[in-house]
């Protein structure tokens, strides 16, 4: 038997929800826990359990927080947090068991707050690092563009004008074109007068690809004009080119060239092939490869010594000369190549200028690419002799 008027101030606020209930009720509580045997139990050792728990939780974030990102890691020590004091209730409801999982929650608060603090701020630190790499990226790789676009256009500058080296000259029509498979390459064609009727035409592939390739290219080409313009025999021109080449190789690279002298006045093709695609010769819509048997030697820089020797044929007015690179031949859709016979069939149809074919050429290669990117650097030079009767010179 109790009192409950509110005059008494026996108003008690209980753990569960901050209710307020009369402290005669509390004792009635506590009189009924006694008498029915289900009291709620707090053993000596539960402090120790408390102490464990938490101490466990601490480590536990000590040990993993860190390694989260901050998103992640606000979501598992929130978790963490929840989970102790669902761990006393569950206690409580399943045994009377009182464990204080609300104080472990509240002592580990500090902890996560500092934790996660340390995380936010090496993700900051991080985040910074990386931005100031990218940007150090992205200034190199335009320092890097920059010096590729200047040695594309020297590369390119390199290469003469077919029309200004037979400005007023009818007997013959040239026309090159050059696409490297990267910013630069290592193919390079070239076009330029001995004297009032012979002209030099030369197309060369240097082993390799990119800039290493681009330098030697320089080289070779300077070294074969310059040595044809002083040689008058052409084998011998194209051997002593092979030997400065090889002086400073230590890449140990080759080139492949075929070196040709054509007299507009007769229309005598002298002509080396130094390991390279023998040109294909169209002549009344047929096309067929020049015969080089006896002009072949093998790639410049892989024999120095070797004795070059010339061999000749006579063109006919009208026959085009097709000198090309295995850019052309080797192009590939994935599954097969271009090839020579494709190549052969394709002029053996064409009509027009040189320059229209090469550019109808192009075209047709990258058709049959299909979207595949360029395996090897592209280079085409065209050539018809009209013959010596239309000279305008």
């Amino acid at each position: 038997l109790g009192l409950t008027a509110v005059g008494l101030q026996d108003q008690v606020v209980t753990p569960l929800g901050g209710e307020r209930i009369p402290g005669v009720d509390i004792h009635a509580q506590v009189i009924e826990s006694l008498l029915s045997g289900k009291a709620a139990k707090r053993p000596g050792a539960m402090l120790a359990v408390e102490l464990a728990a938490l101490l466990a939780a601490g480590c536990l974030l000590i040990a993993f927080l860190p390694r989260l990102r901050p998103v992640p890691a606000v979501a598992a020590a929130g978790g963490l947090v929840l989970l102790i004091p669902v761990v006393g209730f569950a206690a409580f409801a399943g045994g009377t068991w009182l464990f204080d999982g609300l104080d472990i929650a509240l002592c580990l608060v500090p902890a996560i707050a500092v934790l996660i603090s340390s995380s936010l701020v090496e993700a900051d630190e991080r985040r910074r690092t990386a931005e100031s790499q990218l940007q150090a990226s992205r200034e190199a790789a335009a320092r890097l563009d920059g010096e590729l676009g200047a040695a594309r256009r020297i590369q390119m500058g390199l290469l003469p004008d077919p029309k200004a080296a037979l400005a007023g000259d009818n007997r013959l029509e040239i026309a090159a074109l050059l696409e490297p498979a990267k910013t630069v390459g290592g193919d390079y064609y070239d076009c330029f007068r001995l004297d009032e009727n012979r002209i030099v035409i030369a197309v060369g592939d240097v082993s390799g690809k990119g800039i290493p390739a681009s330098l030697f290219m320089s080289m070779a080409k300077t070294l074969t004009g310059a040595l044809a313009r002083r040689q008058d025999d052409l084998g011998a021109a194209v051997q002593e080119a092979g030997i400065e080449l090889d002086r400073q190789n230590p890449e140990m690279l080759f080139v492949t060239a075929f070196v040709a002298v054509l007299d507009a006045g007769s229309g005598t093709l002298t002509y080396v092939c130094a390991g390279h695609d023998a040109p294909l010769l169209v002549r009344c819509g047929t096309a067929r490869r020049l015969e080089v048997a006896e002009a072949s030697g093998p790639p410049l820089c892989s024999l120095p010594d070797f004795p070059y020797r010339s061999s000749q044929t006579r063109l006919e007015p009208g026959d085009l000369l097709c000198f090309f690179t295995d850019g052309v031949t080797e192009a590939s859709n994935g599954t097969a190549f271009y090839g020579g016979e494709r190549l052969a069939n394709f002029l053996a149809r064409q009509e027009g200028a040189p320059a229209d074919i090469a550019q109808a050429l192009v075209a047709d290669v990258r058709r049959f690419e299909e979207g595949q990117p360029p395996a090897d650097d592209l280079t085409l030079l065209l050539a018809r002799w009209n013959g010596p009767a239309v000279s305008g010179r």
